[in-house]
This record gives structure tokens, sequence and C-alpha cells, in this order.
């Protein structure tokens, strides 16, 4: 007998059986509808639907009639459905065009479901709520919402800027170099004489050295009118290092100095598309010449005095880009500034100031929107800049000394006395500038822009017999200089002095360059202070790539190689891993 525990079978509820594969077929209901506009997808659909039906049928979950009413039920809805179709018929132009007008000229618009049309509408709303969003803080950043009446208008015209870098820096002198071979004059000036400067009396030439250094920039630009703005720098740095604003940790402890690099007053003359047309400025200022490398200036140099810049643009010239481009016109810059201003009287000479005056004139030309060329004509006349040998006995024109100095150019002793631990050293030869600079960028590629840069400079105020009159000695003429580059990477507006063009991750440019710089061709204490260290009499090349780690901060690396053109022998490396930030 069959055990009296069994409970006897009661028959499930259809409703209630279909509601787990009417669960499972409602999610996969919208997945299908969102297909619909494949055929082949809505068939199987049906026809997996159909199927499932009928397997019900069979395991007499559903009765026929049930399974029946379901189907007319599904039916109807699709008729429905169809019937919310909107159908669009164009008129026939005349009657002999009514079949094909019935034929071919009628469009159909299928029924889009409520749901899908909310899931476009969401897309589209979070899209131009994204345009909108960055469009209204670009224009309120722009014109300071919400800060005019709230701050006072003084400190709405400041605008804060600055920088930080952190160097490893690694110096490799080559086993050919002379230990005590090339002297420090600098240090030899400041202490009066060789003797007298002691173990400082020479430059390092065999040491290799590992140093950490770092920099920090802070500026401060202010508009005081419409066209009329204030500038004010603040570095680290020596005070007596016009070129260099690093400090190398390692002092025990020393706190780094922190000087003014920059102090300035600027008048803006703008046209009516807010582009500078005329823009003088006077004080401590940066440079204002077209500079497409360091050869001739380092990217730290400050000039004090005055210089005025006018850009023209070449409207006849610019037919695609029109008046308001900046991208066809011609460019002058005229300055002058006093090096040093020296109150002792001196009987036999004019002035006892030291001037720089200097211009150059250019022109930036678009060959096409991808295509487009810089090229610049300077000249550069330094005055009173030669030593003048003193009178037995006498210092009178010590001033002549430079104040600062690197290596070589070619110098004498201008003390004249019977103290033989008394040196004072001073330029040989006179300066007088010409420069070449010229820039090509090609921006066709989509995955970097290519710049080419070269700079030619020769001193044609180099005068032999001049040289031998104040030294007595015969110096063959050396005034020339040449650089020529090439960058490529991430899109920039300029590489001037090659600064940097990243700013964002994953951004990068690799550089390369060669120098060859004669010991005359100009002055040593004014030029790039990384290549050989600074100076002149050297030729190598540079290679360095930069990457961007995150927004304002990358990472530059370096490597440098030099050798000396005249004299002893002197060869070095110098390897520079630089973090950089910016805001």
């Amino acid at each position: 007998m069959p055990s009296t525990n069994l409970k006897p079978r009661v028959p499930l509820h259809p409703m209630k059986v279909l509601s787990r594969p009417a669960a499972a077929l409602l999610l996969a209901l919208p997945m299908a509808t969102a297909w619909a506009d494949e055929r082949t997808d809505l068939l199987e659909m049906k026809n997996t639907i159909l199927n499932l039906v009928d397997a019900l049928v069979e395991q007499g979950i559903l009765t026929e009639a049930k399974a029946q009413a379901l189907k007319n039920e599904a039916a109807a809805r699709a008729r429905a459905d169809a019937a919310r179709e909107t159908v669009v018929e164009t008129a026939p132009a005349d009657q002999a065009a009514d079949k094909t007008a019935a034929a071919g000229k009628v469009v159909r618009v299928p029924y889009v479901p409520n749901f899908v049309k909310d899931e476009i509408r969401e897309q589209v709303r979070a899209e131009l709520r994204k345009d909108v969003t960055a469009d209204v803080v670009a224009k309120a950043k722009e014109e300071r919402w919400g800060l005019k009446d709230a701050l006072p208008a003084w400190v709405t015209a400041l605008r804060w800027s600055g920088d930080a870098r952190l160097r490893y820096q690694g110096d490799y002198f080559a086993s050919s170099n002379q230990p005590a071979s090339l002297p420090n004059f600098q240090a030899i000036n400041e202490a009066g004489g060789i003797t007298r400067a002691g173990q400082n009396a020479f430059l390092n030439s065999t040491e290799d050295r590992h140093r950490t250094r770092v920099r920090a920039r802070l500026s401060l630009d202010a508009t005081v009118a419409d066209n009329v703005d204030v500038g004010l720098r603040f570095v680290t740095g020596r005070l007596d290092n016009p070129i260099s604003m690093n400090e190398s940790l390692g002092r025990q402890g020393d706190p780094i100095e922190f000087n003014v690099d920059r102090l300035w007053i600027g008048w803006n003359q703008r046209d009516a598309d807010g582009f500078s047309r005329v823009f003088a400025r006077g004080g401590r200022i940066p440079n204002p010449y077209f500079t497409p490398s360091d050869v001739l200036w380092d990217n730290d140099l400050a000039f004090e005095g005055f210089a005025v810049s006018v850009h023209q643009p070449l409207w006849f010239l610019d037919p695609v880009s029109g008046p308001a481009s900046p991208k066809r016109q011609v460019f002058l810059t005229v300055g002058a500034y006093p090096l040093l201003e020296n109150e002792l009287p001196v009987a036999d000479d004019k002035s006892n100031d030291k001037w720089l005056w200097g211009g150059q004139a250019g022109i930036d030309f678009a060959f096409t929107t991808t295509q487009a060329a810089t090229v610049a004509f300077a000249f550069h006349d330094y005055i009173n800049i030669p030593g003048q040998r003193n009178q037995f006995n006498s210092v009178l024109r010590d001033w002549t000394a430079p104040r600062n100095v690197v290596k070589g150019n070619t110098l004498y002793d201008l003390r004249n006395d019977l103290d033989l631990t008394s040196e004072l050293f001073g330029l040989a030869a006179d300066f007088t500038l010409i420069n070449l600079s010229m820039q090509y960028r090609y921006s066709g590629f989509d995955a970097a822009d290519v710049w080419l840069t070269g700079e030619l400079v020769k001193n044609i105020g180099y005068d032999e017999g001049e040289i031998a009159g104040r030294t007595g000695l015969r110096v063959p003429e050396r005034s020339l200089a040449w650089h020529l580059g090439m960058q490529v990477g991430n899109a920039c507006d300029t590489v001037q002095a090659l600064s940097h063009c990243v700013d964002r991750a994953g951004e990068w440019t690799l550089y390369s360059y060669y120098r060859y710089l004669q010991r005359d061709s100009m002055l040593d204490a004014f030029t790039d202070s990384n290549f050989n260290l600074g100076g002149t009499n050297t030729q190598g090349y540079v290679i360095g790539a930069d990457y961007g780690l995150t927004r304002g901060t990358w990472l530059r690396t370096r490597w440098m190689s030099s050798d000396e053109i005249d004299g002893v022998p002197f060869s070095m490396d110098v390897l520079q891993v630089d973090v950089n930030a910016n805001f």
C-alpha cells in the first residue's frame, strides 16, 4: 500500500507556475524591443514566446483554451501598437504620378516605446548638461561672476602664478681632463687675485658631482588700468648669478634665498580683437626678443631697462584668418639696458656706464593652416664692455672688469702694479652681435607637431688689432656661434627657448639640438647655464624628453654632452632629471 504519510498532489495554479518564466520574459522584452529594428531578432523573440506557451500546454500547466487566450491577447496588443504608427504620404505632383507616389513615397515612422524615449531623453540631457556646464564655468571664470561686487577691484585685478622644480643633476667629467686647467675668473675677481682665491681659483674639471637642486618662482601680475600692467616675480637663486635660479641642497641646513627677479610696469595698445599691437615695458623685465633657443640668452636671464615691441598684421597676406589674425605679421622690438652705472670720474673716457642696446625685426608667416615660420634679425651692441688696463699703481679702471663671468671669453689682467698676488681680469674683445633666428612649425600630423629651430650669432665687434693693443697679444678671431634643433611632440603655441609644451597626463615632447659656440662669439656670462655648465668655447649636443604626469606636473630628462673647441682639453656630460609643477 502506498504510504499514508504522503500528501495528495495539489495541481499548481497556472499563473503561479508561469510567474517565473514570465518574469524572465518581462526582463527580456525591453532588450528585445530596444533591438526592434532588427527583423531577425523580432522573429526569434516571437517564436521563442510561442514555443514557451506550447510547452506549458504540453506539460499540463496551461490549458489549450488559456494558451489560446494569451495568444489572442498578444495579437490584439500588437495590432493596437501597429495602429499607432504614423504614416506620412507625400502628395504626387500630378495624376500621372499617383502610382509612383503610392508605391515609393510613403515613409513609415515606427512607434518608439516610452522607456526608449526616456533613455534617449536622459542621454541627450546628460550630454547637453556637460556642454552647458563647461561653457558656463568657463564664462564664469573669465568674467569672475560673483566676485566683482563681493571683493574690492584691486583684488580681482591681481593674478598669481608660479612653479616649482626638483632636479637631480649629475656632472660627469672626461678622464682626459686636466686638474686646475680652467681658471675660475669669477672667484679670482671677487677675491682680488689668484693666490687670494685659494682653492676656488680653478673650476672643477675632474671630480664627478651628484646634486639635488630646487627652483621656485612666484609671479604676481596686476592690471592697473585698461592698458597698464604691473609685474612682480620672486625666485630662488643666488644674488650674484643672473642666469640660474637653482639652489643646491646639502648645505647643512642653510635656508634657501628668495629674491625679487622681475619688477616692471607695462603699457599695451590693443586692437578691437584684444591683440597687443604695441607693448612697452620698463624695469627688470622678461626677455623681450624672439629667441627660439637659449644659446644667446639663458632662460632665467632678466633684462634691466626698457623695451618696446610693435606688431603689425599683414592683412593683405592673410586671406584665410582675416585682419584679426596674428599669424601673419611683422614685428619690431627695440630696447636699452643699463649693465653698470658708475659714478667714478675718468678723465679720458666719455662715459663710465656700461649699456646694452638692441633691436630685432622679424616676420611671423603662416603658409597654410598646418605650416608656419618665424624669421627674425637682431642687432645687439654692448657699450664700454671691454676691460681697460689701469695706469701704473692705479685702480681707477677696475670698474671695467665684468661683474659676471663664467668661462670661455678671452680675458686679460687689468692690474698694473708690482703686487704679484693681485689680479683683476677684464674682457679683451668688444661685443657687437648680429643674430639670425629661425623657427618652422608643421602641425599636419595627428599625433604630434614638429618644430625646427636655428640660430646664428656673429660678433662683428671683434677686432684683432684692438685686442693686441689692450693685451699685447695677437689673439686669433673666434667669433661665430650657431644652433640647430628639432622638437617633436605635443601641440604648443611656441617653443621659444625650448619652453615646456606638456600640461596634462600622457602628453609628451622629444627634442634634440646641436650647438657650436666659439669663445668670443657672445658674452659667456649670459648664455645657457646648463649646457657645458655655462660659457662659450664649446660644442656638443643635447637630447631630452618631457612627459606629463598629471595636470600641471611633468617629468623632464636631458642629457648634454660637450667638448672644448680651442685650448686645454675639457669634455663633460650633464644629466638632469626634473619633476616640475606649475600653478
